[in-house]
């Protein structure tokens, strides 16, 4: 089984949700994640991993954090 790791900066309570890979420089190490969620009680936690899912095409717990759950900052294993 293959894990994938994502270092992810979180932007939560934003007009739009979206995910970036990659940035204008054309460093696709760079995913920057849009919520229309705020950072309280872990709303914004559970649509970003919600979003993650989707994005990669698997299930919701497929996807982890291993750090930064209280970070805009994020790291995420995908299995």
């Amino acid at each position: 089984m293959e894990v994938m790791k994502i270092v992810a900066t979180v932007k939560p309570g934003s007009s739009q949700e979206k995910i970036m890979v990659g940035d204008s420089d054309g460093n696709v190490q760079n995913v920057t994640i849009w919520v229309h969620a705020r950072a309280h009680d872990g709303e914004a936690n559970k649509k970003v991993i919600e979003m993650v899912a989707d994005f990669y095409g698997v299930p919701k717990s497929s996807v982890r954090f291993v750090r930064g759950e209280k970070s805009k900052v994020k790291m995420f294993e995908i299995i």
